[in-house]
């Protein structure tokens, strides 16, 4: 199961990217073929179908979402088109993340392709703040942060509507009072006038569409749907019911794998790098999120097998009924369980795929390449394996991509170095003096004693702490001896790590796009760009 590390780059308009950015192409064909080949089924149900449907489906989602620019994509449902996908949460995120777009915009472009995103909004809105660099850098840098809305109670980005607009309309004029003025032209200047002129409340939909917008201009753009608008879709339900009337074999294939990725990654961790599903009193915890609209709030969704073997009854995590009952078997027809499902829906349960079921079925029901960041690239190995075995088809291959950029151009970073060195330096001086050079007599006196010490056999436990004992003495004797010179290395390292912090805060890779430069920005999306047409369509 072992697969590669993935790091991100150290150097400024650094990209990771794997395979090589002009390998993509080829990779997505190969996966189309693989993905095209009449024979391969999902339950009983023939892969080309699913994914026809799938696909179709995500279409429709992407026009409701979004009307405008639908017409750039008039290939997408054709059988020969090929998907190249990418997807993140609608958060303000770092450069690293944007590049997904631009490179699977940018690929996509280059060969004819369908470039898409999902948006995951199913996910968590952890936080409504970002942090703003303040001051001047190469100085006295701080991190400030500044409120974009007052909403931090958990809740999926889906159910998000903006409870300050105030605040979140001010946003920008917040930002620009406190950011550091060596970035002179940020994108939140560009960005937020639009995200202020999209319609509703939901501040996932007007950030998402404020950045599509920005990507469009730029001369990318891709093909995009929430998560909350495509998992009410028949055909992921019907993905729902083939999981959900299998829970007993999932529960055994997730864990067996799960344990096994552990084992082989020294993970001590029972939620790392996902929680174990439970079992307890004939319920399973199942592979899904599930909340009520009056209660937004996610919580598993438990399931138990019907006495009489008829299907399986629903349960909402901390709550004591039963939500409901889906006529599903394994094995069998999910169009009766898909439309209970859809009328649980209808009384207000939402219904979603946590992380490792999102990336399985955009990869195996939509995409013919799927771009992940780092954090989702180390997930899929372990979801690989699950999905594997559970669906009996091996997902296709994906590509990794991520980026680094600073804020300004920075020369080298060398006062973290610096730092490790001085650091290192004292400890020999105080520890392993004899590894110096020195002229002084005394220091050259007390080091042939620690020489002879260093020598002596330690088989006998007295003989051991008495030797401990003495070379503790000696190196003490000669730190006295070198007292000045390690004043004069403990002042140099305290201004090391003043400037270290500086270099910290002020080359941070993880400060949101919202404060990076513009021409910075579209100076990374161009280089993707030609790194994407480096070969161009073979």
């Amino acid at each position: 199961m072992s697969g590669p590390s993935y790091r991100a780059p150290a150097s400024d308009f650094g990209l990771l990217s794997v395979p090589a950015l002009e390998n993509w192409a080829e990779l997505a064909r190969g996966n189309h073929e693989f993905l095209s080949q009449p024979d391969r089924r999902i339950g009983g149900e023939f892969l080309t179908e699913l994914r026809w449907r799938a696909r179709q489906s995500f279409v429709e989602c992407a026009r409701a979402w979004n009307p405008e620019g639908m017409d750039l994509y008039p290939k997408a449902l054709e059988p020969e088109s090929v998907w190249i996908m990418t997807g993140h949460q609608p958060e303000l995120y770092h450069p690293g993340v944007w590049a997904k777009n631009f490179a699977v915009a940018s690929v996509a472009r280059a060969n004819g392709f369908i470039g898409v995103n999902l948006v995951a909004d199913t996910d968590q809105l952890k936080s409504t703040r970002i942090k703003v660099p303040s001051g001047l850098l190469y100085r006295d840098p701080k991190a400030v942060e500044v409120a974009f809305d007052q909403t931090e109670d958990g809740r999926p980005y889906e159910t998000w509507r903006i409870s300050d607009e105030a605040v979140f309309e001010g946003f920008e004029q917040a930002v620009k009072r406190v950011l550091t003025l060596e970035v002179a032209d940020p994108l939140v200047s560009e960005i937020w006038p639009l995200v202020n002129e999209v319609d509703g409340d939901n501040g996932a939909r007007r950030l998402s569409l404020a950045r599509q917008s920005i990507e469009r201009r730029w001369g990318g753009g891709l093909l995009e749907s929430p998560m909350s608008l495509w998992a009410e879709t028949a055909v992921v339900r019907h993905m729902f019911c083939i999981i959900l009337a299998d829970m007993p074999r999932f529960h055994a294939i997730h864990d067996d794998h799960l344990a096994a990725y552990r084992k082989e990654h020294r993970i001590r961790s029972r939620n790392h790098p996902v929680a174990d599903l439970l079992e307890t009193g004939g319920w399973w915890e199942s592979p899904l999120w599930v909340w009520r609209d009056t209660d937004p709030i996610r919580r598993s969704l438990w399931v138990r097998i019907c006495p009489n073997g008829s299907g399986i009854e629903l349960r909402i995590e901390g709550e004591s009924d039963a939500l409901g009952c889906l006529s599903i078997r394994p094995g069998h027809s999910t169009e009766e369980g898909v439309d209970q499902l859809t009328r649980i829906a209808a009384g207000g349960v939402r219904i979603r795929p946590r992380a490792l079921v999102t990336t399985a079925l955009c990869r195996t029901l939509l995409a013919d390449l799927f771009v992940h960041g780092i954090g989702g690239a180390i997930y899929d190995e372990l979801g690989d394996s699950i999905f594997r075995q559970f669906f009996g088809i091996t997902p296709p291959s994906y590509a990794v991509m991520s980026a680094t950029l600073r804020l300004s151009d920075f020369g080298p970073a060398e006062s973290h170095r610096a730092l490790e060195e001085a650091i290192l330096q004292r400890r020999r001086i105080e520890w392993k003096a004899e590894t110096q050079d020195f002229d002084d007599p005394e220091v050259l006196r007390l080091l042939e004693i620690k020489s002879y010490w260093l020598s002596q056999p330690t088989q006998e436990r007295r003989m051991r702490r008495e030797r401990a004992r003495q070379l503790r003495t000696i190196n003490r004797e000669i730190a006295g001896l070198l007292g000045p010179e390690l004043s004069e290395m403990r002042e140099r390292i305290g201004a090391l790590r003043s400037a270290a912090s500086i270099e910290m805060v002020a080359r941070s890779r993880e400060y949101s796009v919202a404060v990076h430069s513009v021409t910075r920005l579209r100076r990374l999306a161009r280089m993707i760009g030609l790194g994407a047409i480096f070969r161009g369509p073979t």
